[in-house]
């Protein structure tokens, strides 16, 4: 049979019945090589239909149950039991924390939406025992949410440790207007968060809730490390089973380190909503290497990068319809 009408039909049982048809026969093609069945969270396709069919839920649970590995093994408190903590003085306590992120910001160099007087002010204020503890809960969440994409591979302990170190009391900032997932506006069925919408003044966009911020960003970074982990897994398949390079193909790095400049990385981590504010530019250098792709013949089309456990970064192309079905 012409491998184009080949081609045609795996492209139209993708994407009428199976989207994950790709993964399927890459996992099969590797079983035939390995001479044996994959199993578990060595087996792609398993891997893949586990993530797919379960990140809603995963969500979920992180907003209400509390926040977990990829071994399902819990962490800490949920969104909602942080919530909890101060029912009925839900939004004062948001807006000390908003509060104290905003002096941060503004040591940084970036404007968070309110002045520093007034933040300052809100916190001699409202420093309570009780605001204090939420603004370290809420800091902490979003630290466990870093953990779960440092374990996915999509980013270094070196680069999650700066931002830890730049922000201590972390929480979204996001203005109106951000791209929210299915449980933005506050429509998840947790606690009552007040509106989601914030006035901020001196802003020209209003800031959301940072609480409901929270929420979004849940669901999006709990996705974008679903789909790293997948890309590594698929990799590392690849490099342990013989007859597999026309799915996978290891991309090496330019024997000469060159690192990308401090301010291209900057631009590509708040694109991800990561807030890297005045982070010294020596800091980011250190972490920068893996930014450098598209030099010395790098190829543009089709590539995941990852860490692996030892905290070494590594590049492949995979194949046009492997990548579609985890991009």
């Amino acid at each position: 049979m012409p491998e184009r009408f080949v081609k045609g039909f795996h492209e139209f049982k993708r994407a009428i019945f199976n989207e994950g048809d790709p993964i399927e026969r890459f996992t099969k093609a590797a079983e035939e090589s390995a001479g044996r069945k994959l199993r578990g969270a060595e087996n792609p396709a398993m891997t893949y239909s586990a993530l797919k069919n379960t990140g809603a839920a995963k969500t979920d649970i992180w907003l209400k149950d509390g926040t977990m590995d990829f071994d399902g093994n819990q962490t800490g408190q949920s969104l909602q039991a942080v919530l909890d903590r101060v029912k009925g003085k839900e939004l004062d306590a948001i807006d000390y924390a908003y509060a104290k992120h905003a002096i941060e910001r503004w040591n940084n160099g970036k404007n968070p939406g309110i002045s520093k007087v007034d933040a300052e002010y809100y916190i001699q204020k409202h420093n309570t025992p009780e605001n204090e503890q939420f603004s370290k809960d809420l800091s902490a969440y979003r630290d466990r949410l870093l953990d779960y994409v440092v374990e996915s591979g999509g980013l270094s302990k070196e680069t999650a440790a700066i931002f830890r170190e730049t922000y201590e009391s972390s929480i979204p900032l996001y203005r109106t207007g951000f791209e929210r997932g299915g449980h933005g506006g506050g429509g998840s069925g947790m606690a009552d968060l007040g509106k989601p919408i914030k006035g901020a003044k001196g802003s020209g966009r209003q800031v959301v809730n940072p609480a409901a911020g929270l929420i979004s960003e849940t669901e999006r970074l709990i996705g974008w490390a679903d789909r790293a982990y997948m890309g590594r897994l698929i990799a590392e398949t690849a490099m342990k089973y013989e007859g597999l390079g026309d799915w996978v193909e290891k991309v090496p790095f330019t024997s000469k380190a060159t690192k990308v400049d401090a301010a291209s990385m900057k631009a590509a981590l708040e694109k991800m909503n990561i807030e890297v504010g005045n982070i010294p530019d020596e800091a980011l250098n250190e972490v920068a290497n893996f930014w450098h792709v598209e030099k010395h013949g790098f190829p543009k089309d089709n590539i995941v990068t990852f860490y692996d456990k030892k905290g070494d970064l590594h590049a492949y192309q995979l194949k046009p319809e492997l990548y579609n079905a985890i991009k």
